[in-house]
């Protein structure tokens, strides 16, 4: 089975965030955890948007909206790479760490291009590339 992989993951934000490059995620405004699908059913965030494009059904979004982070027991939530959902085993590694990336700009209130933007920033020289490759690998894909 084929993996989605961080190119894959790259294409599909790019054009999700092409749709509404100056979006925020409605929840992040309020300070409230942002969950994938708002109480309508429809993607209530930038990852929600991308996982849907990349195939993931609303079933599984509702899923994670109701999953629980390992020790938490009074918000539910979980985030991408946390999760244990079957779909999850969809993603490579790499492309998993840019999805939590995605999913910290978008809780912090960037608007959506903004989000890519600094994902795909080119990381200051005095930042040791160690670092940078730890945290964000998709760079050396």
């Amino acid at each position: 089975m084929k993996l989605i992989c961080c190119d894959e993951v790259k294409e599909v934000l790019l054009a999700v965030v092409q749709t509404d490059p100056n979006r925020e995620d409605p929840r992040t405004v309020d300070e409230v955890r942002p969950r994938y699908l708002g109480l309508d059913g429809a993607p209530n965030s930038l990852v929600a948007y991308v996982l849907l494009k990349l195939g993931l059904d609303e079933t599984v979004l509702r899923q994670l909206d109701h999953e629980f982070p390992i020790g938490e027991l009074l918000s539910s939530g979980v985030r991408i790479s946390e999760s244990r959902n079957p779909a999850v085993a969809a993603f490579e590694d790499d492309a998993l760490k840019l999805l939590d990336y995605l999913q910290d700009c978008q809780d912090g209130g960037l608007p959506w291009m903004d989000c890519y933007l600094d994902a795909y920033a080119k990381p200051s020289r005095f930042i040791p590339t160690r670092y940078v490759r730890e945290r964000r690998p998709w760079l050396f894909a």
